[in-house]
């Protein structure tokens, strides 16, 4: 049974509720020299379903492709930099994170 569709007047589909929609719960800055290099904190909110995490370059400085890693467990998120290279500092950057 197919769920409720919407499109836009050009033709492409913005909703479908046979899909998950991401819900954004909050977000983290981390990186650069004044800024938590690693954590972790709770949020009962992720407990209600699939978590998700986007990271946001605020400033790169050489370091495309290189993110924090985020994971979760549970109601809990948490935050580390793969191990640091040439003593550069990380980039500070933002990931938001939330439920699909």
């Amino acid at each position: 049974m197919a769920g409720l569709r919407v499109w836009a007047p050009d033709g492409l589909q913005i909703i479908d509720t046979g899909t998950s929609v991401a819900l954004i719960l909050g977000s983290v800055l981390l990186g650069g020299n004044d800024q938590t290099q690693s954590g972790s904190f709770t949020d009962d909110r992720l407990l209600l379903g699939r978590p998700y995490f986007l990271v946001t370059t605020l400033e790169v400085n050489g370091f495309i492709g290189y993110r924090p890693n985020v994971s979760f467990s549970g109601n809990v998120v948490s935050w580390s930099w793969p191990p640091q290279y040439g003593g550069t500092p990380y980039p500070r950057c933002r990931f938001i994170y939330g439920l699909k």
